[in-house]
């Protein structure tokens, strides 16, 4: 009567009075029979209905929790009466949308997946399904991760042809990988390629394939998985290709330092190696290939680790790290004695190590190496270049020494000289001043003993002269730095000088126009003028001994032979039998170089042509 009095309110009421009056927990129902609950049950079933829909209706309408609360009751009323009515599914879906709306997400989504399995109609199971996960995945709690997994491959099953098929597969093995569960997660993701291979996620399941693999310490299939995803970006994807690439070196170099921790050297060099043949502009891939390097050499393969070196200096000709190869290498060669080859090395590393203190170092050492094997012209080179790139350095006076002392050594004189000379000049007061004043003076020296006193008798004799006072006056020159072995040297030549004059005198070949007697008396006037020479000889000899009591620790080679000289000229005072030269070390240089001798050979007579 209130329907068609049109008295909604009234009729809502009546029916919660039948509802309260009739249902299966009421005293009415527990003392009528079953004819009488029967009779009863339709009107209670339509009650609900009508209760149920129209809460849910107004909370539509209005939005109010409290009319979703009230949907929400009667629904739950009506499933506990009637659990397997054709419209229990119709009414269980419905009240997961009310829990829904009060976002009671986990209870309205495991409604939602019950609903999608035992509804009949197609459309409301795939509406359904879909809920569920969307409720679950806002329920966000451990315990709806499982159930949005399970429901997510239900859904995948059931729907594969849904555009949400593949994303939900994606989404359940995200919290798979998020839980550590790696292997599982990679399943869902394998066949979500193999179901969806050009999906537009592709790439990304590819890549947290690879980054399962990763977390697992696979990194083998990790290598493996991340070339796939390289194979899978587009040609513009430059970005992506860069990051995975390096995401492929650094798979290998995880595999290195895996083997490393095992104490696998040559294995952790291999893997450390194919960075630099597979992500060969990956960021680490010269600093790997240099540390392969380095295991191949600590593990006692040295021309391995050469080849290593030299691997990466042919691919990363520019890099610091090439500079730092041939370093290695020259080290490397060193140890084996290898001197050329040890050079070699180390004058490529000069042209590349940014190490301003190495370069010169480097070329030095080359030098030196190449000098020591025979190759003249190659060390004379490298001082060369050493003095052209570093000609402030405190070695380069050094180093155009040594390029003299080669080119002596290789009979061009007339360079040696230039060179000695402008040691000589540059640094006067330097010990290697003194030594090229010295040699300069040698070569005069050699000079003078090769003129021979033979017709023209006055002509050679003036030219001889001469050319032993310039000679004692670059000795002069040289004894003038003080450094101990040059003295030595210089005055021992002076002596040599004299006495090689003396003998020059002796021997010079007579005018051919004396006769027998003439001759005799030539070589008496000969005899008394060459002695003078002698004298001045043995002064000088005993100027340069005289340095041993004078200087402690003057004895050296030099004034060994100034004695044997004087035992020649002076016997009788110098010649001992079995004589012991005490040789002093600790040399007072000031003593050494404020000593008489030197003013006595500097203020000796100069010989009158």
């Amino acid at each position: 009567s209130y329907k068609i009095q049109k008295q909604p309110a009234a009729v809502r009421m009546a029916r919660i009075e039948w509802v309260k009056n009739y249902n299966s927990s009421s005293p009415w129902y527990a003392a009528n029979g079953q004819e009488a609950r029967e009779r009863s049950r339709p009107i209670l079933k339509e009650s609900l209905h009508h209760l149920a829909m129209a809460s849910h209706a107004q909370a539509l309408k209005d939005k109010a929790d409290e009319n979703y609360r009230d949907a929400v009751a009667w629904y739950r009323q009506f499933l506990s009466e009637f659990p397997n009515e054709p419209e229990t599914p119709e009414f269980r879906f419905f009240l997961a949308e009310a829990l829904y709306e009060l976002k009671e997400y986990g209870e309205a989504a495991g409604l939602y997946a019950a609903v999608a399995r035992e509804t009949p109609d197609p459309e409301r199971k795939h509406q359904a399904a879909y809920a569920a996960l969307v409720a679950y995945e806002k329920s966000e709690t451990d315990p709806a991760r499982p159930k949005f997994i399970e429901s997510a491959g239900y859904f995948a099953a059931a729907f594969p042809e849904d555009s949400q098929s593949p994303l939900v597969l994606i989404k359940s093995g995200e919290y798979l990988y998020d839980q550590g569960r790696y292997a599982e997660a990679r399943e869902i993701f394998t066949g979500v390629l193999q179901t969806y291979p050009e999906h537009e996620k592709s790439v990304m399941v590819q890549r947290l394939i690879a980054n399962a693999y990763m977390k697992e310490e696979s990194y083998e299939a990790a290598r493996e998985a991340y070339l796939k995803v390289l194979q899978r970006l587009k040609p513009d994807e430059e970005k992506d290709r860069v990051e995975i690439t390096d995401l492929v070196a650094a798979s290998l170099y995880k595999l290195g330092e895996s083997y490393k921790a095992k104490n696998d050297l040559t294995a952790a060099a291999i893997a450390f190696s194919r960075i630099a043949d597979e992500a060969p502009q990956s960021k680490i891939a010269e600093e790997s290939l240099f540390e392969a390097a380095g295991l191949l050499e600590t593990s006692g393969k040295p021309l391995e680790a050469v080849a290593m070196y030299g691997g990466l200096i042919s691919k990363y000709p520019k890099s610091e790290l090439s500079g730092r190869s041939w370093v290695k290498i020259g080290m490397i060669y060193e140890g084996r004695k290898d001197a050329v080859a040890t050079a070699d090395a180390y004058v490529q590393a000069a042209d590349i190590v940014e190490d301003h203190d190495l370069q010169p170092r480097l070329l030095w050492t080359a030098a030196t190496h190449y000098r020591d094997a025979g190759q003249l012209d190659k060390s004379y080179a490298t001082y060369l270049k050493f003095t052209e790139r570093f000609p402030n350095h405190f070695d380069a006076t050094e180093a155009v020494f040594k390029m003299a002392s080669i080119r002596k050594e290789q009979g061009k004189q007339k360079d040696a000289l230039e060179l000695f000379a402008r040691v000589g000049r540059s640094a006067p007061g330097t010990y290697f001043g003194a030594q090229s004043n010295f040699e300069i003076a040698e070569a005069a020296f050699q000079n003078f003993a090769a003129i021979r006193l033979v017709e023209p008798l006055d002509k050679n004799f003036k030219k001889k002269s001469e050319s032993m006072n310039k000679t004692i006056d670059l000795y002069v020159k040289a004894m003038e730095s003080g450094y101990a072995e040059v003295v030595t040297a210089s005055t021992y030549r002076i002596g040599e000088a004299f006495e090689g004059f003396k003998e020059a005198l002796l021997k010079s070949e007579p005018p051919k126009v004396l006769n027998a007697d003439q001759r005799e008396e030539y070589s008496y006037q000969l005899e008394e003028k060459a002695f003078p020479f002698e004298e001045k000889a043995v002064e000088a000899y005993e100027n340069n001994v005289a340095r041993v009591r004078e200087a402690a620790g003057a004895y050296d080679e030099w004034i060994r032979k100034t004695y044997n000289k004087l035992a020649e000229l002076r016997p009788a005072l110098y010649r001992r039998p079995e004589r012991e030269e005490r040789v002093i070390s600790d040399l007072d240089w000031e003593a050494f170089n404020n000593r008489e001798a030197d003013r006595r050979i500097r203020g000796m007579a100069k010989v009158k042509p």
